[in-house]
């Protein structure tokens, strides 16, 4: 169908009249809408639409009930409810002054130089293939916030093809950063395997430019 109704309702009373011993009291039994919102006409700032009814309705016994009645165009709840997920990120990306002014630069930064950053997929393949390291950092927080180790792999993975690029980029410091961040997101992933001769690599470049005794390894 191509509307859908959604209603829930609270106790307006702890108890029922029992004026004139119940008798007549069916006498007042009905609905009555104390409130209307028309959200087609004037749409929420999302762009939700649906129509928002307060009612309160008397019963038999005199018990009273404030019901709120929701109808929606079914086409835009399902929208709504494929969005929220979307929404529930954004909301706890987004949470506490300090993250709101730092993940934003974040975001900026993914997003310089596009005209459309609506497609992240996209923007993630395109960095992989490319060298703009900023992006690529940038993007390693970002899906770090989500937790998402698999795509932090791949990125991690291109900064060290780019960090060995560089002159002298097998024996920079710059590598070994790169190489130990790599290892660390393998060794969460459960691969051991690969983790190991990263950290390893990373270890012998700090080892060549600091000494082995250096505080910092």
């Amino acid at each position: 169908s191509f509307f859908t109704i959604k209603a829930m309702s609270s106790f307006a009373n702890e108890e029922p009249t029992n004026e004139n011993n119940g008798a007549n009291q069916g006498d007042n039994v009905g609905a009555r809408i104390v409130r209307f919102k028309n959200r087609f006409k004037h749409p929420m700032p999302d762009g939700g639409r649906d129509m928002n009814y307060n009612i309160i309705v008397t019963l038999g016994d005199g018990s009273r009930f404030v019901c709120e009645l929701q109808v929606h165009a079914k086409q835009i709840l399902d929208y709504n409810k494929a969005a929220h997920a979307t929404y529930e990120y954004f909301r706890a990306f987004f949470k506490g002054s300090s993250a709101v002014i730092q993940r934003a630069e974040l975001l900026e930064r993914i997003a310089k130089n596009r005209d459309d950053v609506s497609d992240l997929a996209r923007i993630l393949s395109d960095a992989l293939a490319g060298t703009d390291e900023e992006v690529l950092d940038a993007l390693d927080s970002l899906f770090g916030y989500l937790s998402e180790l698999g795509i932090i792999a791949k990125i991690r993975r291109r900064l060290v093809e780019l960090a060995r690029s560089e002159p002298d980029g097998e024996n920079s410091a710059k590598l070994a950063v790169r190489l130990n961040n790599l290892g660390y997101v393998l060794h969460l992933l459960g691969r051991f395997d690969e983790a190991k001769p990263l950290f390893e690599r990373a270890i012998s470049i700090h080892e060549k430019a600091l000494g082995p005794e250096h505080p910092e390894l």
